[in-house]
């Protein structure tokens, strides 16, 4: 509350309206629009989400926490369910996948006001899911909104995932479909006749921005290449889960300007935790806009039960074969990348395949050259792991594993330290005893 009293100094005409948690203040919010609306409730924040939206101005900002971290993370897909009507998954990109969860959610509650959202800043931090969204209404964008959802197709016996949209919106191009069947001849009927619809530039979206868009169910052959069910990795099965947020979650022009404006803050003495805060958003904002969720390096390297190879040469590799990489905001250890799971996983194999020939090479240079110590051993650390499962693909050829600084995210090579970690005491105390309790105990 002091904070709040605070933004009356910056801020001189604002308003500023403090609602009871007995709802005395609840015409207030009926009759008059507000600017903000954060919502900070103990536990999820789907109960108020409708209230929120009949409440905020066009253009408005809408600040949304919620605490439930467990249930977006897919430790209960039931409850989630329930709460925020999408199925959640327990992965290695469950932290991202709750941000996802959650803002699939409220753009669906904004659909039922001819309202949609923009995210500006949306974070997982600790153990709570912070989102920054703002709030336009337009009933014909409104529409394109399903475009914006997507399912989560994970693999139950690898890393392997993918994302694939609910729906898709196209423009109608009678000129093109008609030049194509001048030059090619017919066109076939399910060959596609129209252009893929971009995003807007910038918001509010204008009206006329889509003309009669027509939007589209995604085709059940879409969701796997193959088609066949079962993943391409390593054949295992391949679970459903969402919908989920799939469109860019972070605002770049937004973050842009925000860092500028701790940097203000920072020389003027008026920003705490400035390195956290930095390190945040600028990973935030160098995060990979249309790829949603992202990989854990060190499990995809224990799948492959070969040594975890360190994220330059990784992120350089895969930036060779012309995919991009980017670092996640809520994992250290997590690569965000438009690389398809089968190539990953290959240039992972080829990864080992390149470490185990460099121990063989090294043993037997040391052995002196002797014919008995050519023979391949393996890592210690790989005996104490699980057997190796099933694995469909081969070890990709030529792949380039050298050093280049660009690809380099580590503070030695940036200058900037992006994970900073907690201080020391910090988290969740013992549970409270009453002074009885603690009584009876000190008696005995």
């Amino acid at each position: 509350m002091a904070r709040l009293g605070m933004n009356r100094e910056t801020h001189g005409e604002a308003r500023l309206a403090l609602v009871p948690p007995d709802g005395a203040a609840a015409p207030l919010l009926q009759q008059e629009l507000v600017d903000v609306v954060d919502l900070d409730p103990y536990g999820t924040v789907s109960p108020f989400l409708d209230n929120a939206f009949r409440c905020v101005k066009e253009g408005g900002l809408l600040l949304l926490t919620s605490t439930d971290s467990p249930i977006l993370c897919g430790n209960f897909p039931d409850t989630c369910h329930a709460k925020y009507n999408s199925i959640s998954y327990k992965g290695d990109h469950c932290h991202e996948m709750a941000v996802r969860l959650l803002l699939a959610a409220v753009e669906r509650v904004a659909n039922k006001h001819k309202k949609y959202v923009v995210p500006l800043l949306s974070l997982h931090i600790d153990f709570y899911v912070r989102c920054f969204l703002r709030v336009y209404t337009q009933p014909a964008e409104t529409k394109l909104s399903v475009t914006k959802l997507g399912h989560q197709l994970q693999c139950t016996q690898c890393p392997a995932f993918w994302v694939r949209p609910m729906a898709r919106a196209r423009v109608q191009e009678k000129k093109q479909k008609r030049a194509r069947e001048t030059e090619a001849g017919p066109a076939p009927a399910d060959a596609p006749v129209a252009g893929a619809l971009p995003p807007p530039e910038a918001y509010p979206a204008p009206a006329d921005r889509a003309r009669q868009p027509k939007v589209t169910a995604a085709l059940l052959e879409q969701l796997l290449q193959q088609g066949a069910g079962s993943c391409p990795v390593c054949g295992g099965a391949v679970t459903i889960s969402g919908p989920l947020y799939a469109a860019p979650t972070q605002h770049r022009a937004f973050l842009t300007e925000l860092l500028a404006c701790i940097e203000t803050r920072e020389a003027a003495g008026q920003l705490n935790a400035y390195g956290r805060v930095k390190g945040l958003v600028q990973t935030a904002l160098e995060e990979l806009p249309h790829a949603p969720l992202f990989y854990d390096l060190p499990e995809l390297a224990s799948y492959a039960q070969a040594r975890c190879p360190p994220t330059p040469l990784f992120v350089g590799a895969l930036a060779r074969l012309g995919y991009s990489c980017s670092q996640v905001h809520c994992a250290p250890a997590g690569l965000k990348t438009d690389c398809p799971p089968d190539v990953v996983m290959r240039v992972m194999l080829a990864w080992r395949a390149k470490a185990r020939a460099e121990e063989a090479a090294s043993q037997a240079q040391g052995a002196g050259g002797k014919e008995e110590a050519t023979t391949t051993q393996a890592h210690p650390g790989e005996g104490r792991k699980k057997p190796q499962k099933q694995c469909l693909l081969s070890p990709l050829e030529g792949v380039d594993f050298s050093y280049e600084k660009q690809y380099d995210y580590r503070r030695q090579a940036t200058g900037m330290c992006k994970f900073i970690p907690n201080a020391p005491g910090w988290g969740p105390k013992r549970r409270h005893q009453g002074a009885q309790q603690v009584d009876e105990e000190g008696a005995e």
